[in-house]
Parts: C-alpha cells; structure tokens; sequence
C-alpha cells in the first residue's frame, strides 16, 4: 500500500549565515534539513523521525554540486529510507519514501531559498514607476494545480519578484508569498516560461525587477 502526503511549508532559520536548517512533516514523518554551503558544493545533513515511534534516522551527509541534485539512502532495520533534494531558482524541493514492513510512505514539500538574484547586486536595475513603463505579458504558461491541493480544497495567490531583461524574457524570480503543496513553486516555473513586451524608459527597452501575482482558482 502507498500513500502520498505533502508536507506543509515550515522555515527555520539557523544563527549561522552558512547554514539554513529546513522542517516539514506529514502525519507519520518528519523531516529536518540542514543546508551548508562550502565553496562550489552544498552538504546536506538529513534526518528524519518516525512520529509514531520516537525514532531517529540519521542519514550520512550528502553532497552535490551547487544547484545540483542530491541524493541519499539509508537502511536501518526494517525502515528503508529514500531523499532527493532538489534546487530550483528561488526554491528548492525536497521528496522522502519510507518504506517500513513493506508499507511505503512519500513526502513531498517545497521551501523558499534565496535564488541567484537576491545574491547579485541589483541596486541599479530599474522598478515601474515615473518614466519607467511596466512590461506586458505576450504569452504566458498556466502553472501546474498538484492534485494534493485540489483534494484539500486549496486555493489563493503566489506572489513573485521578477527580474525582466530588455528582450521581454525572464531571467530571475523569487517568491515572495508562497503556497504550499508546491503551488509556489509551480508558479515559478510557469511564470519563467512566460515571455513580455519590455519594460521602457523614455521609450527604450530596459531590464526591470517587477511583482507579479498567479492566481490558484478551484473551479
């Protein structure tokens, strides 16, 4: 028997500017991430406790390139546990199976991280307002609506910061209001897709940072 449980958007934040720790939990699992950057890769420290049992799984560390996906396993006993992490821009997701007495459990969630623009210095890119212009949508995707959030009924908006070069393209995002089940993180990828008539000053294409909102509607 399987079942899929999303896990619910929690963000803990450690005192070092290395390191960022990351919880979520389902009704059986609970999952802690500590993310620490060391030059070009990134370690992971993964734990995870069975709620019903108290117990502790600690995984060996895992390392990836920046950006890369990592993954790692481990089997203790009769619990067999599997984790994929995996960085997107502005986000990254992280999915747990544990499989015990041959039942299989799955957790799914997605985080808020700081993207690639957040680091960059940014302080000369213009935003809409006075003689700067704001940039039109051409064409847009429709982000993805994961069924976990239709079966609980869930609905709102995520709200992005984007940065929109002078050719219409997206070239950065960050969310700014998330949703969870992965709503967030389906918007940004659909919201990177989409392509805009330029901001303008004075007439000339420029890049500009811009907010944008996608609506999550049940029908």
């Amino acid at each position: 028997m399987r079942h899929t449980i999303a896990g619910l958007l929690l963000v803990f934040c450690c005192a070092s500017l290395a390191a960022e720790t990351y919880e979520t939990r389902s009704k059986k699992y609970a999952l802690t991430i500590d993310e620490v950057a060391s030059g070009t890769d990134t370690q992971y420290d993964v734990r995870v406790t069975d709620l019903a049992t108290n117990s502790v799984y600690v995984f060996p560390a895992i390392s990836a390139s920046r950006r890369g996906r990592a993954e790692g396993r481990m089997k203790q006993g009769d619990v067999d546990l599997q984790v994929w992490i995996t960085p997107h821009a502005g986000a990254f997701t992280a999915d747990l199976t544990a499989t015990k007495a041959g039942q299989s459990n799955t957790l799914h969630t997605v985080w808020n991280a700081t993207p690639p623009m957040v680091r960059l210095n940014i302080e000369d890119v213009l935003r809409v307002g006075g003689d700067v212009k704001a940039p039109v949508v051409l064409s847009r995707v429709e982000p993805h609506y994961p069924e976990a959030a239709r079966a609980d009924r869930i609905s709102g908006i995520v709200i992005m910061e984007v940065l929109i070069d002078e050719s219409g393209v997206v070239k950065d995002a960050l969310i700014l209001k998330d949703l969870p089940y992965g709503m967030g993180h389906s918007a940004l990828e659909a919201v990177r897709q989409w392509r805009f008539a330029p901001a303008t000053r004075n007439g000339e294409p420029v890049d500009v940072l811009f907010n944008l909102t996608v609506n999550f509607k049940l029908r």
